[in-house]
């Protein structure tokens, strides 16, 4: 998935969604196209767009023997949860 915030500097990021709660995405970021980087913390409120990949990335992914890492947040998780 990429997503789209328009107006900041880094605008889009792909990756993959690993938590979700009503104020945040949490994505296991892609680096270099198809190689899994860090998490990042995106503010729902700040998303202006997500575009859903067509399924070329999680066959890159799985090519790779990598796993993107998966949480098992509430959707009602804190702030002060999603960072733990």
């Amino acid at each position: 998935m990429t997503v789209v915030r328009a107006g900041l500097d880094v605008s889009r990021t792909s990756g993959f969604v690993v938590g979700l709660s009503t104020k945040w995405v949490v994505l296991h970021e892609l680096a270099d196209g198809v190689y899994l980087d860090g998490i990042v913390m995106l503010r729902r409120d700040l998303i202006t767009r997500a575009e859903r990949d067509s399924g070329y990335l999680a066959r890159a992914s799985e090519e790779l023997r990598q796993r993107p890492r998966h949480s098992t947040w509430a959707l009602d998780a804190t702030t002060a949860d999603l960072l733990r």
